[in-house]
């Protein structure tokens, strides 16, 4: 019989560790008699796995679910696939946090702890939204927005899209920014994560309030670019943001801003659009990236948007003439 190549085994194990769901994880039975260990070790077994756990109950479900299509198709379960099952049994599924590890195109892994809920302490920035991995998809495919520059993230959370911009881009320094302290606190641990290998990048972790933001905040925040993803889906938000966005964007260093949304709401997506036309922001809609490396829901919308300040776009073409 001809066994599940390495490439295939490798793929379900990239999809284990960043926790892609069961029933998106693709086997191929005819070849997953003969296997069974080495998807072992590949995924539950994986020295990743071990040293940063998908969440016990994801484990559970994806053995669960091997086993299953094999007993399904009266082929031999392996005793290896059994007793590793049945160690996940015991343990308790009631968990917190969890570890994901992405891989990236260029072979790294990123790794963070993430929280297993929506909302947790008050806070929707304990978990990744999938703006930020479609926003680190079109930067990995366009890599010379932030190669060598200054780069500002607003409401970074637990900091994926910061996290894979370095690995990847090399921007010269990259600013993480949040308000809510547990976030803050989650984001520096993920940064230190050993296998994230950021200790030779320039990169800072600072808290931003945008309800008392000041021109000293502008100052403090030397950006080349900014980045945003996920921030569109609370109204009662938006106008902060903007105003953030403007300040920033009419700073001397006069920057760009390129802000991923997910369009969940359609009336909050258009006020974000109408409170960006009132500070005299303009958007224009970036082509979308071309592959897809991460896992996200594809049937809700991604748009990506770069953000220029017309007043300051006028002001260097009006230097730039004398």
């Amino acid at each position: 019989m001809v066994t599940m190549s390495e490439d295939i085994i490798a793929k379900i194990g990239r999809q284990f560790l960043s926790m892609v769901p069961v029933c998106d994880i693709s086997v191929e039975l005819d070849r997953l008699e003969e296997c069974q260990q080495n998807l072992l070790d590949s995924t539950v077994l994986s020295p990743v796995a071990k040293e940063y756990p998908p969440s016990i109950k994801y484990q559970k479900s994806f053995l669960k679910s091997i086993i299953s299509k094999l007993e399904t198709n009266r082929l031999e379960v392996n005793e290896c696939l059994y007793k590793q099952y049945l160690d996940l049994l015991k343990k308790s599924d009631n968990e917190e946090y969890c570890y994901k590890t992405y891989s990236l195109p260029n072979g790294q892994r990123i790794t963070q702890k993430e929280s297993l809920s929506l909302v947790t302490d008050g806070t929707t920035g304990l978990t990744v939204w999938q703006a930020s991995k479609y926003l680190a998809e079109w930067l990995i495919e366009n890599p010379s927005q932030v190669l060598n520059k200054c780069v500002l993230e607003l409401g970074s959370g637990l900091g994926l899209l910061g996290l894979i911009v370095c690995a990847v881009c090399q921007p010269a320094q990259y600013t993480f920014t949040d308000h809510h302290p547990q976030v803050l606190d989650k984001l520096q641990n993920n940064i230190n994560i050993p296998c994230n290998l950021l200790h030779s990048h320039n990169v800072r972790v600072q808290g931003l309030d945008w309800d008392h933001f000041s021109a000293q905040d502008v100052q403090d925040l030397k950006a080349d670019i900014i980045l945003a993803a996920d921030l569109v889906y609370d109204p009662t938000i938006l106008a902060p943001l903007v105003n953030v966005l403007h300040c920033l964007l009419t700073s001397p260093r006069a920057p760009y801003a390129i802000v991923a949304c997910t369009l969940r709401t359609e009336s909050t997506h258009n006020k974000f659009l109408r409170l960006l036309e009132d500070k005299k922001i303009d958007y224009h809609r970036m082509a979308p990236p071309i592959n897809k490396w991460f896992q996200y829901d594809d049937n809700i919308p991604n748009i990506i948007y770069k953000l220029v300040c017309t007043s300051t776009v006028d002001l260097k073409k009006t230097l730039s003439e004398i």
